[in-house]
């Protein structure tokens, strides 16, 4: 990587590269004009840097039948729940999850029956109140009977009624939950308003650039400097952001997710979540560097320098970036000449 050149003039000429500890080194103006410049040690690379960002997506996922005010939240994303989970109160009453395609829509009670029903039966199960026998599909004895042992351990009236509002069915369990973005300590709920969103396993990880840096960003490789250290990142798909810029989703480079066992370490908050990347334009090449100025190429297509007394030494050329190049073929200490007319 190039960190720094300087080309100054005859009151102290020289040029530096910060990866190398250097004295600035001595230039002589020859006879003839010409400049000359010592030849010393340095690395040079390019790279263009880029900035992550993590999000973890939310998915809206279940709708309340609950009609009050939210009095406290069980629930942040961290951690995966489970069904029975209580993740808020209304009004202090709790508000568990369980697993259902069925939303709440009525009070349930003995002598009921349908698909809802059910569903509370298979919740009753997995908390592991309702171990006997029951119905399938109708509120029995049995079942009446494990509602209030459930409802004892929730601290609310044991009097065998689900009330409709008591519990919010998600498609899958367990799963990590957040309450949804309109919905918070203090706040109304409504029957029928969305509740709860599903927050996604992994955090997205992209870079947002121009439509036009698209083809610049995918043409080399990434490398992203997270928490638990460098990882090496491709761009795994494309989209277009709501002010037309260019979303770029970053992914490991065999598919999975680039954060790898180490997700969890992603900040919730996405304005913490923010990592550097960059995308490597000239690999690093350490050794004997010139400045560029002081290669030239020979109708042969052969590079060269010119020493001080006017005699060309074929170089390769190793790396270059920013003004500075890294060449084989002259030694650290060796003059060459930097302007001036060519023999």
């Amino acid at each position: 990587m190039l960190w720094g050149l300087a080309l100054v003039g005859a009151a102290g000429v020289g040029f530096v590269c910060a990866r190398a500890t250097l004295q600035p080194p001595a230039v002589d103006v020859v006879a003839s004009g010409d400049l000359t410049v010592t030849v010393v040690e340095a690395t040079v690379g390019r790279s263009v840097p880029y900035v992550v960002r993590g999000e973890w997506t939310q998915t809206p996922a279940g709708a309340g039948a609950s009609e009050g005010v939210v009095t406290t939240q069980h629930v942040d994303g961290a951690e995966a729940v489970i069904p029975g989970s209580v993740v808020y109160t209304v009004d202090l009453r709790p508000v568990v999850v369980g697993l259902g395609e069925v939303p709440s829509f009525r009070d349930l009670s003995q002598s009921m029956q349908g698909r809802d029903v059910s569903q509370v039966q298979a919740l009753l199960r997995e908390t592991g109140h309702l171990t006997a026998a029951a119905g399938d599909g109708i509120f029995d004895e049995v079942t009446a009977s494990a509602v209030r042992e459930w409802q004892r351990s929730l601290g609310v009236e044991a009097d065998g009624i689900v009330r409709a509002g008591d519990v919010v069915y998600l498609p899958s369990l367990p799963a990590r939950i957040v309450l949804d973005d309109e919905v918070g300590v203090g706040s109304r709920v409504s029957v029928g308003q969305p509740v709860l969103d599903i927050v996604s396993d992994v955090p997205e990880l992209s870079i947002t650039v121009s439509l036009d840096e698209v083809e610049q960003v995918t043409s080399g490789p990434l490398t992203v400097a997270l928490d638990s250290g460098p990882v090496e990142a491709v761009v795994a798909s494309t989209r277009t952001n709501e002010s037309g810029d260019a979303l770029l989703v970053l992914a490991a480079p065999d598919g999975s997710a680039l954060c790898g066992d180490r997700c969890a370490d992603v900040p919730r908050d996405p304005a913490a979540a923010t990592y550097r990347a960059e995308r490597v334009v000239v690999p690093e090449a350490t050794g004997s560097a010139v400045p560029t100025s002081a290669v030239r190429t020979s109708g042969d297509g052969t590079t060269f320098v010119t020493t001080p007394a006017g005699e060309r030494r074929a170089v390769e050329v190793r790396a270059q970036g920013d003004g500075l190049t890294v060449v084989e073929g002259v030694d650290v200490g060796d003059e060459v000449r930097l302007i001036g007319s060519e023999p």
